[in-house]
């Protein structure tokens, strides 16, 4: 019988599986994950799946955070803007719109504000930043 790894699709066979030692993957066991992140609260634990690699699940958390107002999320959420390498459009959009919200400016303030910082991980950070700018250089 095939098996597959969490996280990966890597192909298990039944006589490995005593031995997965995740000697070719390095992510943590989930039950290892899951002990790190129990006792944290409800926002540390939103805040700590900003950085998740599944990509619905920093956009999720993104938008709670934004509806709930936590102040401590903010610079968490531009540190994952800035620094992640697998930001797509959707993740970008949501981490914008949640630091705005929460910080209680618009769009195009918070990217000014994050463009002076002139690192990013992922290309598409900064495209979605100078769209945010566009309506008021119109103006």
């Amino acid at each position: 019988m095939k098996r597959y790894r969490i996280f990966r699709w890597h192909e298990v066979l039944d006589s490995e599986v005593p031995l997965l030692g995740h000697s070719h993957c390095r992510r943590e066991q989930p039950e290892v994950g899951i002990q790190r992140v129990e006792p944290l609260s409800y926002d540390e634990k939103l805040i700590t799946a900003l950085s998740h690699f599944e990509p619905e699940t920093p956009i999720r958390a993104a938008e709670i955070l934004s509806a709930r107002k936590v102040i401590r999320a903010l610079e968490p959420l531009k540190a994952a803007f800035c620094s992640r390498g697998d930001l797509d459009p959707f993740m970008g959009q949501a981490f914008l719109r949640a630091i705005a919200t929460i910080a209680g400016e618009s769009e195009c303030e918070v990217a000014r504000e994050l463009l002076k910082r002139s690192t990013f991980a992922s290309p598409v950070a900064e495209d979605i930043l100078r769209k945010a700018l566009k309506p008021s250089s119109g103006s």
